[in-house]
């Protein structure tokens, strides 16, 4: 704990810096998308005179199977999938499987030579797609083959060359909230302890985490107290594998993917999407490890497949893009509080307590930081906002420090604050709106960190002060703007009830 205090001292003082290489593709997932290309023919038979075409979609998909393994779809017009592995730093994507025209291989893609493609120094069709920074996609040279299985033959049919695929934008993703519990039927588990396959219907139950787009997973596969964590990325959220533990112990369970590799550092696959009103979810396995001083073991424990998601929550009709838009409000200020409802849990005490409250705008866009709140000044706390909400944000924010501290906490009665949410600021036509929220007492020492809850803030009112009169000057001069009451700007308003926006004011007119 003095560790942590230390690092998060020299943090809220000189700020984390670093500095990275950025780089346009990073990962599998940078490439998937869709793709239109076209090639150059460079030579055909008249038997399949125009059948393979010089311009085609591509789509670019994730095999969560294979470590960074690729699966390419449409080339040349083929109804059947290429599988390949990406190798990021050459910036290369190789072809490791046959792709086909037909179900029975008879017509195949090879490399430029056209040669069988089953010889095993052939390397498969051995086709190596090249991208680069723009994420462009690009093949040399590729011919199409007929092959005669028995004879170990092949024939060339077609040859092509500058194939170019340039990347199609893609409709911007759903924003989902995946915070809820969901019910799960698995038709494929395969239990390889006992040698048995069977069905199993679960829970997954997700609360949101402390960062945007961050989640954290309680139960999943039938395990409680489940300790893993999850990312949210448009329409899809991705469960973290590897070292997410569902036991702990010298003996402990993890999650894996749907491979049967024990790899935790390249695992990966396990998602949970959402699309069209339904769910659905990957297939995923469960590891038992074993720590001994010799090393640690791996065994495969359950496979987890065939899943289907009956029950999930309920999600808001519409795209980010239909819903009408929030004018965003500036938090920066000193406001005056009081808590109807205050209790001090130290001396029994309750009643009305007025605060200030100051928040200063931060170095980022949106982010804030708070100086006194609760009484408590030269806090080291921090927000977010996003339109017209302010997100405080709980746990490790200190109202002060040493061995014995004061922090902030959410209007529950939990000290788990890796979970601990809902303290907001909300400006809804001028008037601001705070929920509850609770202080908490930490005392650390040697056997561990002990907490008490010292004071609980209920029915807070919260006024807006402007204590210059250059404030209130520059209100006067600044430009009017009008809002309907779903929050849409208009530019000529008549014969309704609108917002104006002065400045940092903001009041309820009827024109």
């Amino acid at each position: 704990m003095k560790k942590f205090l230390l690092i998060f001292t020299i943090a809220m003082c000189f700020g984390f810096t670093s500095q990275k290489a950025m780089a346009a593709i990073t990962s599998v997932a940078d490439l998937c998308g869709t793709y239109s290309f076209s090639a150059t023919k460079v030579s055909e038979t008249e038997e399949y005179k125009d059948v393979f075409p010089t311009t085609f979609e591509v789509t670019v998909e994730k095999n969560v199977n294979v470590p960074n393994g690729v699966i390419i779809e449409g080339f040349a017009g083929s109804t059947n999938p290429m599988y390949g592995v990406a190798d990021i730093a050459a910036k290369t994507v190789k072809v490791e499987s046959m792709p086909a025209y037909g179900a029975d291989n008879a017509i195949v893609f090879s490399n430029a030579a056209g040669v069988y493609p089953y010889s095993q120094t052939n390397g498969y069709a051995n086709l190596t797609f090249s991208f680069d920074d723009e994420k462009n996609l690009s093949l040399g040279a590729y011919t199409i083959v007929t092959v005669n299985h028995s004879a170990a033959s092949a024939t060339l049919i077609a040859s092509f060359k500058d194939a170019v695929g340039v990347p199609q934008a893609s409709a911007p993703a759903e924003k989902i909230n995946f915070a809820g519990t969901y019910k799960v039927t698995a038709a494929n588990v395969y239990d390889y302890v006992n040698n048995a396959s069977t069905t199993m219907t679960y829970d997954i139950v997700i609360a949101a985490g402390t960062e945007e787009g961050s989640y954290e997973i309680s139960s999943i596969a039938g395990y409680e107290n489940a300790m893993v964590t999850a990312t949210a990325e448009g329409n899809v959220l991705t469960i973290n594998l590897g070292y997410n533990f569902l036991t702990t112990g010298a003996t402990y369970d993890l999650l894996g993917d749907a491979s049967y590799s024990s790899d935790y550092s390249v695992a990966e696959g396990l998602t949970i999407t959402y699309a069209e009103g339904a769910y659905t979810i990957s297939d995923y396995s469960v590891w038992t490890a074993a720590w001994s001083q010799e090393g640690t073991t791996y065994a495969r424990k359950l496979y987890i497949g065939g899943n289907t998601i009956s029950e999930g929550p309920e999600q808001e009709e519409g795209s980010e893009e239909d819903k009408p838009a929030v004018p965003a409000v500036d938090f920066a200020g000193t406001y005056s509080a009081k808590a109807k409802n205050y209790y001090n849990y130290t001396t029994n005490k309750s009643g009305e307590v007025p605060f200030n409250l100051v928040i200063k705008a931060g170095t980022e866009k949106g982010t804030y930081e708070i100086t006194s709140i609760a009484g408590y000044d030269n806090t080291m706390v921090t927000a977010t906002a996003e339109g017209n909400v302010l997100t405080i944000n709980l746990g490790y924010n200190f109202l002060t420090t040493g061995a014995t501290y004061d922090l902030l906490g959410d209007a529950s009665y939990s000290n788990d604050y890796s979970v601990a949410e809902g303290l907001t600021i909300t400006c809804e036509d001028g008037v601001y709106t705070m929920t509850d929220f609770s202080v908490w007492t930490a005392t650390w020492t040697s056997e561990g960190t002990t907490y008490a809850r010292k004071e609980f803030f209920s029915g807070i009112e919260l006024t807006k002060g402007t204590s210059a009169i250059e404030d209130i000057a520059a209100d006067a001069n600044a430009p009017v703007e009008y809002y309907n009451l779903q929050g849409v700007k208009v530019a000529n308003p008549e014969n309704g009830i609108f917002i104006k926006k002065q400045g940092s004011k903001a009041t309820k007119i009827v024109l």
